[in-house]
């Protein structure tokens, strides 16, 4: 069971880093991804990830002020400044980052499940953040908690958190002693639904 999960923490550090690389890249090249979250992740038939629902940096801020007039707006991938003060800038992204890694290592769960927004903006207000998933190892959790950084400046960017990453995946394989992918296989939860 142990090697099952350990196979299990490098797929899903491997999923991590191949988003954070794309991030990366929309990053260099002036687009942002207002809302990054697991939803918005692709696999193709080798395993990669592609994303979508990108756009310029320049038309972003029009994007979230759209999104938080509407009734129920997804706050649970954002950061403070966009929840309390409507501001957005690219390294937003970093924070609802961090939440699709969450959500990543939880293996689909949804962030702060069960409230409502305004608890949820009470929760984010004082500065609770959410807990390190069973399947996350401390290293990539560390990570997590650099980008839900309150300050923007302090935040990551996609270059760091991509090396980060990487560095957590090669020190996990090596770990292991495997260097291969190996993507686990979906089995049935005690529910019946496949995680």
């Amino acid at each position: 069971m142990e090697v099952c999960l350990k196979q299990q923490v490098t797929e899903l550090l491997t999923f991590a880093v191949n988003i954070a690389k794309a991030m990366e890249f929309i990053e260099s090249q002036q687009f942002c991804h207002p809302f990054v979250s697991l939803k918005k992740v692709l696999i193709t038939s080798q395993c990669g990830c592609k994303l979508y629902d990108i756009r310029p940096n320049d038309m972003a801020t029009t994007k979230v002020k759209g999104v938080l007039k509407k009734n129920n707006p997804p706050i649970a991938w954002m950061p403070p400044e966009t929840i309390f003060l409507c501001e957005y800038t690219p390294s937003c992204d970093v924070w609802s980052f961090s939440v699709l890694l969450w959500e990543l290592f939880s293996l689909g769960e949804i962030p702060y499940v069960g409230k409502t927004n305004a608890e949820i903006e009470n929760i984010i207000r004082e500065g609770k953040l959410l807990p390190r998933p069973t399947n996350c190892p401390g290293s990539a959790y560390d990570t997590m908690l650099l980008s839900w950084q309150k300050s923007v400046e302090k935040r990551p960017s996609f270059a760091v958190l991509y090396l980060k990453l990487g560095d957590i995946l090669k020190a996990t394989q090596e770990a292991d002693g495997s260097k291969e992918k190996i993507y686990f296989t979906l089995s049935p939860s005690e529910k019946g639904d496949y995680i």
